[in-house]
């Protein structure tokens, strides 16, 4: 499942290259229906963050081609251990998602890893609309758990221990090179567009920083089809790619 990638992406090496944007035109029945693990992020290599905000506008649907297919596509926020490959993340999926019951229109998720079983659990959230902005927020609470809240609400808690989860990330995922990746993390409306921030400090009393957006990267430039970028403004993020 695409989710499941986010232990992949905590190994991935962070050099590659960006590319040229793809026409959002492009038909899905141009790119051969090859699944695998397709993403792209932006990253602050911090060493004691603790929580990360953003948020995170869903697609129109037209901006997925290749949906109909099933596999899914989805957008995200983070926090992982690029050393021990531990993490929680928090965002919405569309589609037949491995662990997840299947959504035909944008639905909320919760996942996080089990290091004692290398095993993800997944949680399905609410349904959401087409092109709706929310804000997404994963914090540590003074009991240790990270808290996932939607709109300031929070939905759920980690249930497993996660030691330390030092980096903040956005993440655009896909399973298949036909369906269409569209994550985007940026204020809507803008001016600002800036959204990414990450925690620090005192879990009781969080300080909020803006990423610095020097860590964005296409982890599947060699597919020739995606992209990671600003979305117009310092911690903003643009990711997408596929059919």
């Amino acid at each position: 499942m695409l989710l499941r990638s986010m232990r992949q992406v905590a190994f991935a090496g962070i050099g590659a290259l960006l590319l040229s944007l793809v026409s959002p035109l492009e038909s899905a029945s141009a790119t051969a229906c090859t699944s695998g693990y397709y993403r792209t992020s932006d990253y602050t290599n911090h060493v004691s963050a603790f929580g990360i905000n953003s948020q995170l506008t869903v697609p129109q649907s037209i901006d997925l081609w290749g949906f109909g297919t099933g596999m899914p596509s989805a957008g995200d926020v983070g926090l992982l251990n690029y050393s021990s490959g531990d993490f929680v993340q928090y965002g919405w999926y569309v589609g037949s998602a491995t662990g997840l019951p299947y959504a035909s229109i944008p639905r909320v998720f919760f996942g996080e890893w089990n290091l004692n079983t290398a095993s993800e659990t997944l949680t399905a959230g609410p349904y959401l609309n087409w092109g709706e902005s929310h804000n997404f927020r994963i914090l540590k609470n003074a009991a240790g758990a990270y808290a996932a809240l939607l709109d300031g609400t929070q939905l759920i808690a980690s249930t497993y221990a996660h030691p330390s989860l030092p980096t903040p990330q956005m993440t655009g995922e896909t399973d298949a090179l036909c369906t269409r990746m569209h994550a985007v993390a940026s204020r809507n409306p803008s001016p600002p567009a800036r959204t990414l921030y990450y925690a620090t400090g005192s879990v009781s009393s969080p300080t909020w920083n803006l990423f610095v957006d020097v860590y964005l990267k296409s982890a599947d430039t060699s597919r020739g089809t995606f992209v990671s970028t600003s979305a117009g403004d310092q911690a903003s993020f643009y990711g997408y790619g596929g059919g």
